[in-house]
């Protein structure tokens, strides 16, 4: 490792390696960071943190005082075996202590995103994407281009979803209370009635789009309609952000009965055009 160039180079084949290894749920790793450069050791032990799952192990190698600072010892020997330390002494290597130590780290895995796990991405773009779990949360609705903007992040989405979205989003920052899920068997009105508004606004000029959707939820919205368009958006932000994506799904509060909110900070959200756009 020479230049800037190998350092990076060098981050990037350990991290790799490391999120291909622990791709496979059957086997498990054990990292040892002894000996080698202290930047080999840090990025290893990094990665592990990333990419560890339960099963996997941190570990470094302690040699007793005076064999670890000499350049003749290698391991205890079975037998009598003089050396000389750094400073001159001489020592036997058959009575050198050599322990295997277990350090402990926390394990980023389950939040980061899935494109982490399923591809290969360089150390600098794994770690700015691990650190998005740990922001302060921010939600940015483009009505006008379909998008918004999540932890850092663009996502287009689809009508329905961003409809519903933006639904929750509004009752937030107007300081109204978790809505009940409209009943599986009994369409909603009133709440086929708050989603067509908002989808209106997100499908602006697409009359025949709007009319079809109209014409869908002319009896109002069920609760399989509900829970369909809900479930689809999960499932996008949580792709696209891993756990990261947990703060801006749609709450149902945990208990019964289940009331729907968008729990996030008032100030953390907003609606208006993207920079870009």
């Amino acid at each position: 490792i020479r230049t800037p160039l190998d350092n990076e180079r060098l981050a990037d084949l350990i991290t790799e390696q490391v999120r291909e290894i622990t791709s496979d749920e059957d086997c498990a790793l054990h990292v040892s960071i002894a000996g080698g450069r202290k930047t080999m050791g840090f990025y290893l032990g990094y990665a592990l943190s990333l990419f560890g799952r339960p099963q996997d192990r941190l570990s470094h190698v302690l040699v007793s005082e005076p064999y670890e600072s000499s350049w003749h010892f290698f391991y205890p020997t079975p037998g009598s075996n003089v050396i000389n330390t750094h400073d001159n002494k001489l020592v036997d290597a058959r009575d050198a202590r050599v322990e295997l130590a277990e350090i402990p780290f926390v394990r980023l895995r389950d939040g980061l995103d899935e494109r982490l796990l399923e591809g290969a991405a360089s150390f600098s773009e794994t770690v700015a994407l691990a650190q998005r779990a740990l922001e302060p949360p921010r939600l940015v609705i483009d009505l006008e281009h379909q998008c918004i903007l999540v932890a850092g992040e663009r996502i287009e989405l689809p009508p329905k979803q961003l409809a519903l979205l933006s639904l929750f989003a509004e009752r937030l920052l107007e300081g109204r209370e978790p809505l009940t899920a409209p009943a599986k068997s009994a369409p909603d009105m009133e709440w086929g009635r708050e989603f067509l508004r908002h989808y209106r606004a997100v499908r602006n000029g697409d009359l025949d789009d709007i009319e079809r959707t109209e014409k869908a939820l002319r009896k109002g919205m069920d609760g399989e309609y509900f829970s369909e368009t809900k479930s689809k958006l999960h499932r996008i932000l949580k792709k696209r952000l891993g756990a990261a994506a947990i703060p801006y799904l749609i709450d149902d509060g945990g208990t019964r009965p289940r009331r729907y909110a968008l729990r996030l900070p008032k100030q953390s959200v907003h609606f208006g055009k993207l920079a870009g756009e």
